[in-house]
């Protein structure tokens, strides 16, 4: 069936005739049962694991002493929840470290940070830190975890190597996330405490070298701040207060330190993830009316989709995390105790059409038409994500027809055709975005090449033809000669 599709598909890409070929993926969004109120989510991109910090209950519905938190761990290959881990109280954030495959998990009404070793799914190490640690990043190039505390307006450092805090930095109340740029190793910490705004710490001295506003909104919450390594760009969810809308997605450029774009989004952003590979941004929007989250093109800086959720009996989608390696995207819904899995998306159409160009040249005596067609086929590959397919085709076809003419009392004609003589395909696919609404498109280009020659060439005499022709017009020049000799007459 595949031959008999590929003959067809060559025989329109000979004629010329224009063709559409479209295969789909519909990813659907799979959901997986985790434990209660989640709310932080990592991927592991090496092992292709997930953590999910799932937060249980909080003061207002029990008295202490408050049960302990969990983390469920997922195996991304299977979507099944393989470990469940007990962390601390109201836990709320977790990171990876894919180098040395430990978490970190901020349990904020202890005050701590679990220290999980990812290969035997157990908590090795608990370290102090500030009050109500919230977020929490690290490092995977220095080996340096950033919890980011709530309570006391601080982040706490901590050299994962000896899991001792080494560091505070103070950046005000009411912080509002934590990312670290592995590339620079520049730590952003976002503070809502008056207005909305971020704080570039140095991740080698540990000192604020500046600071951006990021709304002119005084009461506003950042939701979370992400950083995309491979073009150095900020991303930071700021969401409204009750009087005020200005639910925002604030794009800076950190090596200018300025504000690029400020992007309107659903209501109530608060995650937030990017996939470097893919230049895609992804937002949680905890709206309890309307259950989604929204894919941003980095490119544009422009919501390329918002894609429902369906929950029971709501999402608050509060978590969201990207696996860079296969572009499926995670998000953590709060009121529904479950996991949005959103495969990858793809699509792809090619169109092939043909263009000719005519060379002729041509000689008294001998006639040589030389006859170039070229056809360009365009394949366009629309991938819609997370994911991100980057195809490279190349085909090349050549055709040689010669026909040889003798003139003008033979005709011979030799045709000799080899389509396709050689045809050469080279598709190559990497996996860069990420989630299943952005569109990127990729587009190649495959030239085909069809030479056609035609010589014409005056035929060989034979050899008495010639002498015959010259014995002729020997006779005939005396016979003239004769005839139109003058007479003399005799004396």
């Amino acid at each position: 069936m595949k031959l008999f599709v590929s003959l067809v598909i060559s025989s329109f890409f000979i004629a010329g005739l224009p063709i559409a070929m479209t295969s789909a993926n519909p990813g659907p969004v799979q959901t997986i049962d985790v434990g209660q109120l989640p709310l932080g989510i990592a991927v592991n991109p090496d092992t292709n694991m997930i953590y999910v910090v799932n937060s249980v209950v909080g003061t207002s519905l029990y008295p202490p002493p408050w049960p302990l938190s969990t983390v469920s761990v997922i195996n991304g290959s299977s979507n099944s929840v393989v470990a469940t881990i007990t962390t601390g109280n109201n836990s709320r954030d977790v990171a990876v470290n894919p180098s040395t495959n430990m978490a970190y998990v901020a349990n904020s009404y202890s005050g701590t940070v679990s220290v999980i070793n990812c290969s035997t799914n157990s908590v090795v190490a608990t370290i102090p830190v500030g009050e109500n640690p919230e977020s929490i990043a690290v490092n995977p190039a220095t080996n340096m975890v950033y919890a980011e505390n709530a309570g006391s307006g601080t982040t706490s450092v901590i050299n994962a190597s000896t899991n001792a805090v080494v560091a505070t930095i103070p950046v005000g109340a009411n912080p509002g996330g934590v990312a670290v740029d592995p590339v620079t190793d520049m730590v952003i910490i976002g503070s809502g405490m008056g207005y909305p705004s971020v704080y570039f710490v140095n991740g080698k001295t540990n000192s604020i070298e500046s600071s951006i506003q990021l709304c002119r909104y005084i009461g506003n919450c950042i939701g979370g701040v992400a950083i995309n390594p491979e073009t150095n760009i900020l991303y930071a969810t700021t969401y409204d207060s009750p009087r005020i809308p200005a639910s925002i997605v604030t794009v800076v450029n950190m090596t200018s330190k300025s504000i690029m774009a400020n992007i309107t989004v659903a209501d109530t952003p608060e995650g937030i993830a990017v996939n470097p590979m893919a230049n895609t941004v992804y937002v949680a929007n905890a709206n309890l009316t309307d259950d989604n989250f929204t894919v941003i093109d980095g490119s544009s800086n422009s919501v390329t989709m918002t894609v429902p959720i369906f929950c029971t009996p709501a999402c608050d989608s509060q978590g969201v995390a990207v696996n860079p390696s296969d572009g499926v995207v995670y998000v953590a819904n709060y009121f529904a105790d479950t996991v949005s899995v959103l495969q990858p998306q793809t699509s792809t159409t090619s169109t092939v059409s043909s263009n000719s160009t005519l060379a002729t040249n041509s000689s008294s005596e001998s006639t040589m038409t030389t006859t170039t067609l070229t056809r360009t086929a365009t394949l366009t590959t629309t991938t819609t994500l997370p994911v991100t397919t980057t195809t490279t085709s190349t085909a090349t076809q050549t055709s040689t027809r010669t026909v040889t003419t003798t003139v003008p009392t033979t005709l011979t004609q030799t045709a000799t055709s080899t389509l396709p003589v050689t045809t050469t395909t080279t598709s190559t696919a990497t996996r860069t975005v990420t989630g299943p609404a952005t569109t990127v498109a990729s587009t190649t280009t495959a030239t085909q090449s069809v030479t056609s020659t035609t010589m014409q060439t005056s035929s060989s005499v034979p050899m008495w033809v010639y002498a015959t022709m010259a014995v002729l017009l020997i006779v005939g020049l005396a016979v003239g000669y004769v005839i139109r000799r003058p007479s003399v007459s005799k004396p």
